[in-house]
């Protein structure tokens, strides 16, 4: 629907099987949007394939929806799981241009951006070192763009950000 409407950017969640498999997922459990329970970390893909939505599809595997995007949309990928970096690396491999990936994980931003792949770093929330030390650390992992919590939005941090040239997105 939001390809049909022309929005330019989709941001969906990433999480991993407990076989390492990604899924679009927002929660961690699967229990208040699927018919099953548990944690999506604690099973196998087999097993998360049988999930189903509110409207009877597959809880969705991440190809799938990059599949759906391709060429079509940016997609923003709001990464959960701090270990997916070569699983990321492998199903991103030559969509590049068409997949952003977000994360508050360092480590995993730092390894994205080297493979080329853009990459936005998100706060945790209030910034109790400040603005500049995130934009330091955000600059360090190589990200394109950071993510603020509305909290930590205010018109110094907008201007830090574009001092450093760095892109800022709120997160409403």
């Amino acid at each position: 629907a939001a390809i049909a409407a022309g929005f330019e950017a989709i941001e969906v969640d990433v999480r991993a099987s407990a076989d390492g498999v990604p899924f679009v997922l927002h929660d961690p459990t699967l229990d208040r949007t699927t018919n099953s329970s548990g944690r999506l970390r604690g099973i196998t893909a087999d097993r998360a394939s049988l999930a189903r939505l509110a409207d009877g599809s597959q809880l969705p595997r991440l190809e799938e929806v990059l599949d759906l995007a391709r060429r079509r949309v940016r997609l923003c990928l709001d990464t959960k799981d701090a270990g997916l970096g070569s699983t990321l690396k492998r199903a991103l491999g030559g969509r590049e241009g068409d997949v952003e990936v977000w994360s508050s994980h360092p480590p995993l931003v730092a390894a994205l951006s080297e493979a080329g792949i853009r990459t936005a770093l998100i706060s945790n929330g209030l910034l109790p070192r400040g603005v500049g030390e995130f934009l330091w650390r955000a600059r360090a992992t190589g990200a394109n763009a950071v993510s603020f919590y509305p909290a930590d939005i205010e018109s110094h941090v907008a201007a830090a950000c574009r001092d450093q040239e760095i892109v800022a997105v709120a997160a409403l």
